[in-house]
Formats: structure tokens, C-alpha cells, sequence
């Protein structure tokens, strides 16, 4: 499900709390002097600016990423060359099976089951 708050992010340089993204929280720590909303694209990048010191600040902390990622166009040719979709009047929501798989298994088990047979073919689809 997405997350339409996040937890502030803490500028490394200034200690200056960061909002960002669609809601605030505004909870009893809440402190005007030191909590910063910032407009940055939602998504942000994973370095953006603190809206007090300027300085650089990872949001990793509060939206996390993936390296590579998003892959290329031509990575994405490649990887589904050998792929044709099939027509499909009941299709399994990816979301739910990964829900309920990670219920069971780690995440690093469930992305290395995704990478072969016969879980590959599911997830191109």
C-alpha cells in the first residue's frame, strides 16, 4: 500500500527536520523552529536540498531505493525478448502474492524465487 506520510527526514548537517510527500506529520514533537516542509518532487532523488542549510540530504531514509533503478529501456527490451504475454480473465494481483509470500519468506528469498523457473515467466506477466 503506499504511504501517503513518511517520517521526517534529519539533515545531517543542520539537524533540521524534513516533511516531504503528501502529508505532514505533525505529532507532539512537532517544533516550528526545527521542522522544514520541503517541495521537492514526490518521489524525491535520493540527495536533495535541506530547506534551511541547503546542504545535501539523503532521503533514503524515508524513501527507500534501489540501485539501477529505474532500469533503461534497452535493459527492459532484453529482458523480456523472449517473452510473449498471454491473455489472462482472472489475473492474481502481484501485489497480494507478495504480500502473502513474505508472510512465509524473506524478502532477498522471494526476489531470488522471482529470478527463475517457474516463478520468472508469473512475473513477466
Amino acid at each position: 500500500m503506499r504511504e501517503f506520510t513518511r517520517p521526517p527526514i534529519v539533515c545531517t548537517h543542520c539537524g533540521a527536520k524534513i516533511h516531504a510527500g503528501f502529508g505532514t506529520s505533525s505529532g507532539s514533537d512537532y517544533a516550528p523552529a526545527n521542522d522544514f516542509y520541503a517541495s521537492w518532487s514526490e518521489p524525491p532523488g535520493k540527495t536533495e536540498t535541506c530547506p534551511r542549510c541547503q546542504g545535501p540530504v539523503d532521503t533514503s531514509s524515508a524513501y527507500p531505493v534501489l540501485p539501477d533503478f529505474p532500469p533503461t529501456f534497452e535493459a527492459l527490451k532484453g529482458f523480456y525478448s523472449d517473452f510473449t504475454p498471454k491473455w489472462e480473465s482472472h489475473r492474481d494481483s502481484f501485489e497480494v502474492r507478495i504480500q502473502e509470500s513474505l508472510k512465509t519468506i524473506s524478502l532477498e528469498d522471494f526476489v531470488a524465487q522471482l529470478n527463475r523457473d517457474p516463478s520468472l515467466p508469473w512475473f513477466k506477466q
